[in-house]
């Protein structure tokens, strides 16, 4: 009796062969010796990254997630060109089984994991951003340290994928710790955007091609940046990076208290960031700091900021407001030098009132201490004695000028010479620094309220 034929029975047979022959060919490169295609591995690996590369462990072929070569424990030694350094434990690349009996290898798709890595910047825009040769490159756990001339910065833990274009990259996604906090990175369309949720910071970097170093950046950042008052910052600007340096210009700057532009440079020197900046601002309302804000500033984080970096620092501040309007503008040169604070010149100014600072802050033993010379004339003098000076003045005119040091960590001044309508006497300046002791010792606040060193006229 003639079988009935089984359409179901064969598409499964069909279905069966099928998969054997798929399994064949993808398995067919484990009789291959693996091992033995160690060192053209690595020269192709070394030609196409420009380093010199090492497999340390032993390759081997698996199928399980597509036709792949795993290396083990690849080490990068760019040796002085210091381009590309580091260790591997895992690279996944993709291969084609037949091919493989050739040793054809491509390197348009890999995967790296576990392990560290220090790129180059000159590397990065080289062999990332313009080689065609690739299409995708994904990393998991991969401790990666970026270093130019400016700096060099750390990215730990770090999971996610480039993809590329024939011509260069197109996209990436990343995220990982920075500074042990945890971020987000994106790029696309010359578009780069970071985001650190924990401190709420946020770049946005974009520029017209990748081989062109002026862009535009914006940041946002909402906690305390560098200087009481900068809070819920935001700043846009131009940007330049070239001869070793970047540049912000025509940069917009806002944020609680202070909205102004300027200019603003960093380059690396000696070891440390070098900053320039010229900033002009305009009715910032400094009364809206407060006074333990500019006690911790002046007690620890300016020589804080000191220590990370040297600099020049030209700021005015134009119609501003403070606690008591004595003052209408401030202009601040200051210098960054080798962790001292250097005050070129401070003054405060209005039509009726100045004040003119200069010297440096210091750090000495276990004391915080700032070397200073002032200078202050009035023509108000009646206003700032109203319930505060010892004696009636009879002219609203009033000048003088002091030289000597404070003690930030006690409030302590230590007077070395006073002039006003004559020249202090030593026993004089004994008895000056004794009330001043009276008025100021244990209170840095109170020696920002100018009303409070009428106490001694």
């Amino acid at each position: 009796m003639k079988k009935e034929f089984s359409a179901s029975k064969f598409f499964l047979k069909v279905a069966t062969l099928m998969v054997i022959f798929l399994v064949v060919i993808f398995a067919a490169p484990l009789a291959l010796n693996i091992n033995d295609y160690k060192s053209d591995l690595e020269n192709k690996l070394s030609t196409a990254l420009n380093t010199n590369i090492r497999i340390e462990g032993d390759i081997a072929y698996t199928f399980t997630l597509g036709p792949k070569l795993r290396l083990k424990n690849i080490s990068f030694d760019a040796g002085e060109g210091n381009t590309l350094d580091g260790n591997i434990e895992n690279l996944y690349l993709n291969v084609n089984p037949f091919e493989l009996f050739k040793k054809k290898f491509s390197f348009k798709k890999f995967s790296i994991a576990n392990g560290s890595l220090s790129v180059s910047e000159n590397f990065f825009k080289s062999y990332i951003q313009n080689k065609s040769q690739f299409e995708k490159i994904s990393f998991e756990n991969m401790d990666i340290k970026i270093v130019n001339k400016l700096s060099e910065i750390e990215f730990d833990s770090n999971n996610g994928v480039f993809l590329f274009n024939s011509q260069n990259l197109v996209t990436a996604k990343l995220h990982g710790t920075f500074s042990n906090l945890l971020y987000d990175l994106k790029y696309k369309n010359n578009k780069l955007e970071i985001s650190i949720p924990e401190i709420k910071l946020s770049l946005e970097h974009v520029r017209r091609d990748l081989t062109n170093n002026n862009g535009f950046v914006k940041i946002k950042f909402s906690e305390k940046l560098l200087f009481p008052g900068f809070r819920n910052t935001y700043i846009k600007s131009d940007i330049l990076l070239a001869n070793s340096k970047l540049e912000l210009n025509n940069a917009k700057i806002s944020s609680a208290i202070y909205n102004g532009i300027g200019k603003v440079s960093l380059q690396k020197n000696n070891g440390l960031a070098f900053i320039n900046a010229d900033l002009k601002f305009g009715r910032s309302n400094f009364s809206r700091a407060s006074e333990s804000d500019w006690v911790s500033f002046f007690n620890k984080e300016i020589f804080q900021i000191a220590s990370l970096m040297n600099g020049n620092f030209k700021i005015n501040f134009q119609n501003v407001f403070l606690d008591r309007n004595y003052f209408d503008n401030i202009d601040l040169d200051i210098s960054l030098n080798g962790g001292d604070i250097v005050l070129n010149q401070i003054q405060f100014s209005s039509d009726k009132n100045s004040l003119v600072l200069s010297g440096r802050f210091v750090q000495e033993n276990k004391d915080l201490l700032l070397f200073f010379d002032s200078a202050f004339k009035t023509k108000q003098l009646k206003k700032f004695c109203f319930q505060t000076c010892e004696s009636k003045p009879t002219t609203n005119s009033y000048s003088m000028k002091a030289k000597g040091a404070l003690s930030l960590k006690n409030s302590k001044f230590t007077i070395e010479s006073f002039f006003s309508d004559k020249e202090y006497s030593q026993p004089q300046i004994v008895d000056l620094n004794q009330r001043l002791k009276t008025i100021f010792f244990g209170d840095l606040a109170k020696t920002f309220d100018l009303k409070n060193y009428f106490k001694l006229y």
